[in-house]
């Protein structure tokens, strides 16, 4: 017992003094009060812990429901596709308009999930003065740089 409580004394010291020491590198105060709320609430945990852990029924609080939050998974994953989706739909926005300020006229883009990655989709209408071959292959590298996408996953399809 008297080792037990030595050691949690010198526990307590090594953590005063590293915190002490860690206020002193952030001379900023604005990041100090971060600094010391953090070290707050792990000095309360640290000097909690033996009170909690004397408890009987210490385990069994802890894994009670109160502590632990339940999510449905459903609810998460229709949350991740409503994401994805609005991102898709302002990425698609602003890639058609890239493409008229090119001088592109009515492109039409779509993107499918494949995977774990998306599909882009391109219809453009021909321009019989253009070279179609080099320019899919610029707006592919093009789309594919500015938006960050695989080139593999872009199609692009000419109308005409």
């Amino acid at each position: 017992m008297g080792n037990e409580l030595l050691a949690y004394i010198k526990g307590i010291l090594c953590f005063v003094l590293f915190a002490s020491l860690l206020m002193q590198l952030f001379p900023r105060e604005k990041d100090k009060k971060y600094l010391e709320l953090t070290v707050g609430l792990i000095f309360l945990y640290l000097i909690m812990k033996p009170v909690l852990s004397a408890l009987k029924n210490y385990d069994e609080i802890l894994d009670s429901s109160y502590f632990t939050m339940d999510f449905d998974s459903g609810f998460l994953e229709e949350q991740q596709e409503e994401f994805e989706t609005q991102t898709g739909i302002a990425m698609i926005n602003n890639m058609e308009e890239q493409m008229e300020f090119m001088g592109y006229e009515n492109p039409n883009l779509t993107m499918k999930k494949s995977g774990n990655s998306w599909v882009l989709f391109v219809e453009v209408e021909q321009n019989l003065s253009q070279d179609w071959e080099e320019e899919k292959k610029n707006l592919k590298n093009f789309l594919s740089n500015v938006y960050n996408l695989d080139e593999d996953n872009i199609n692009i399809e000419i109308r005409g």
